[in-house]
């Protein structure tokens, strides 16, 4: 786990500086969103940046992957 407690549900979650507790610095960020398949989180999509990063491009990117993901998993 990268996390301590990992998001099991399909929403954006931001985590800025400690807030993470994974060991990352303070001036870092992460924006992650897991990926659903039949009610099932199967992977994790994060986008890992500075905590100036671009947060509107960061979540609409990883919404995008997901969306992607979730779409090309759930035809199989």
């Amino acid at each position: 786990l990268f996390f301590e407690e990992e998001p099991r549900d399909d929403h954006i979650h931001i985590y800025i500086g400690d807030e993470a507790k994974c060991g990352m610095p303070n001036n870092m960020s992460i924006v992650v969103k897991q990926c659903v398949v039949d009610g099932e989180s199967i992977a994790s999509l994060a986008v890992i940046g500075p905590t100036r990063m671009d947060y509107d491009r960061a979540i609409s990117t990883v919404i995008r992957l997901s969306d992607a993901v979730n779409e090309l998993l759930s035809e199989y």
